[in-house]
């Protein structure tokens, strides 16, 4: 029998202009499911395998809240990234029939997920994925209640919850929880996940062996498979991603959503296709650091000051850290 697959998607306030097109990803996943919470009413189509229940924010912080003997720190939506190990039991009435459950994010579009995530790893690991945009957990009481380990991290959820900081408790902290067990995590990079700060695409976390492939790229979107094209030796290769993560990248979206193929550039999603040859890729995969930073700026430059600027340097340092492991680092990509 097939494993069963839920992913748990808190979200509030008014949806990404990209949603629809996160949904139909989903969609063309139909054996996964994903419970979507959120306080948006907006009628959209919702394919069959996503479940949407709506609850104020006020709601999830009350049902975290109770899960502990002491006052947690939940202000806004952005912090409940800190607390995403605990829908296991938070939302327990919603997944007790899946095999796993977990959590990812929205600013995201889906490819084949179970071409990667085979029979064979659900079997082996209860842990698979080591960063916030897509993790699974084992759904079982003893491994739902993993996140209470205490003395097997640098930071523990009572530090964690009661702080108005970030500390990454859902990659950094369990990573290091299940390393100090001895709890095997499925760590492979599968996904494409896109750095922020680069006009052009430019995927973080990329072992050695694959950063020659990193320089010149583009991506398309077809009817459930999401292909990477770059450029090797003067050659158009092309492979495979479970999922692209575009992290605060801001996408133009140009797209026909009843078309079932999309070229993604940067940076936009369209259904206007081009041939992708040598030339086209590398046209649109130029570096342009200059534009897009003077765009960022006037993006951005409300936020721009010396507080925030110190702020992002903290936690962009608390970031890299989150990616390192005590044997090691993310560069081996050992299952």
């Amino acid at each position: 029998m097939m494993t069963s697959v839920i992913y748990i998607v808190p979200y509030f306030g008014k949806m990404r202009d990209d949603f629809c097109l996160w949904l139909k990803t989903c969609a063309y996943n139909p054996t996964i499911h994903w419970l979507l919470i959120t306080d948006d009413h907006t009628i959209y189509q919702y394919p069959h395998n996503v479940k949407v229940i709506y609850m104020e924010f006020d709601e999830i912080v009350d049902k975290i809240a109770a899960l502990v003997d002491f006052p947690i720190s939940l202000k806004t939506p952005h912090k409940l990234c800190e607390y995403k190990p605990t829908y296991g039991e938070v939302f327990s009435e919603y997944i007790f029939q899946y095999d796993f459950w977990g959590y990812c994010d929205m600013d995201m579009l889906w490819g084949n997920i179970r071409h990667f995530l085979t029979e064979n790893i659900f079997k082996e690991y209860d842990k698979i994925g080591f960063l916030g945009h897509s993790t699974l957990y084992r759904n079982t009481p003893e491994v739902n209640k993993r996140w209470r380990c205490q003395n097997c991290s640098e930071i523990d959820y009572k530090e964690a919850f009661s702080s108005e900081e970030n500390f990454f408790f859902d990659e950094r902290a369990m990573n290091q929880i299940y390393e100090a067990n001895g709890w095997k995590i499925y760590k492979k990079q599968i996904f494409a996940d896109l750095t922020e700060y680069h006009y052009n695409f430019y995927l973080t976390n990329v072992p050695d062996k694959e950063a020659i492939k990193n320089k010149r790229q583009i991506f398309f979107w077809e009817k459930g498979k999401l292909s990477r094209m770059y450029l090797l030796k003067k050659q158009v290769d092309i492979d495979e991603f479970m999922y692209i993560h575009f992290l605060k990248r801001k996408m133009q979206i140009d797209i026909d959503i009843k078309k079932d193929k999309w070229m993604i550039i940067p940076n936009k999603i369209t259904t206007k296709l081009e041939k992708p040859t040598y030339k086209m890729i590398k046209r649109h995969s130029k570096p342009r650091w200059g534009k897009y930073f003077i765009q960022l700026f006037f993006e951005k430059k409300e936020k721009i000051t010396p507080a925030n600027i110190v702020r992002f340097i903290i936690r962009r340092s608390r970031k890299y850290y989150a990616l390192k492991y005590k044997n090691g680092n993310l560069n081996d990509n050992k299952m």
